[in-house]
């Protein structure tokens, strides 16, 4: 059905949103004659109702015809996707690894993630690493990444205070990771993504650790989820393994 409605129409109308990318390679290979090679190339598409990050691999060859100009143009395509950003965050995590091996201290470890994974902002826009105390009472900041606004990263988050930006009851009932849907609206400011145009709309909270007497996280992770990206089972499993 997809093939039926996109026969016979023209190409920036198909693909508006990579037309920008990919018209001028078009254009090329019918001026020239001269085939195109394109491999993992970044081309956002709105498949599923959001604009998406994707990759793909694809060739723009030359079809000519009878008198030798170019008359059409043959396009073969394989998407890489998933291997693109399951590298790219195997990457971040080795890199976490390396860098936290030589941590001193607890704030040692929790900055210098927080400064590794700040530098991913297209599957961390921002991050929060918090410690709670070994009563449970309040959670302190120990150290963020892309969100430099005190009122979204508070310096501290008291036990029962459920309408704190991130209320830790939650997160400590259920031992698991959180979602936090709605980020906009708790946001007097869109917070941006910093990769993306877009604003970032959900957030996931991850206990770190346990705490053996208070049977209870160590501290908890809170991440931004990238605008571009479905948090899938391998969104979550990667945040997880960085916790």
């Amino acid at each position: 059905q997809t093939i039926a409605l996109a026969m016979g129409r023209p190409g920036r109308e198909v693909w508006p949103e990579i037309w920008d990318a990919i018209g001028p390679l078009f254009e090329a290979v019918q001026r020239t004659g001269e085939g195109v090679w394109q491999e993992d190339q970044l081309l956002p598409m709105n498949r599923h109702g959001y604009t998406e990050e994707c990759y793909f691999n694809f060739t723009f060859s030359p079809i000519r015809g009878e008198n030798g100009t170019v008359e059409g143009i043959f396009n073969a395509v394989v998407e890489t996707t998933y291997r693109v950003i399951e590298e790219r965050r195997e990457k971040t995590l080795r890199e976490l690894a390396e860098r936290i091996a030589s941590a001193r201290s607890e704030e040692d470890v929790m900055t210098l993630a927080a400064q590794v994974l700040g530098n991913r902002p297209e599957d961390v826009p921002f991050c929060l690493f918090y410690r709670l105390k070994a009563d449970g009472s309040q959670a302190e900041l120990v150290a963020r990444a892309g969100l430099d606004v005190e009122a979204y990263a508070p310096s501290a988050i008291a036990a029962g205070d459920n309408a704190a930006l991130w209320s830790i009851d939650r997160l400590v009932a259920s031992e698991v990771p959180v979602i936090v849907d709605n980020v906009n609206d708790l946001f007097r400011n869109k917070p941006a993504s910093r990769a993306w145009p877009e604003a970032v709309e959900r957030a996931l909270m991850i206990p770190i650790g346990v705490n053996a007497s208070a049977h209870a996280p160590f501290g908890f992770l809170t991440c931004g989820i990238s605008p571009r990206r479905e948090l899938d089972t391998e969104y979550v499993s990667f945040l997880g393994r960085a916790a």
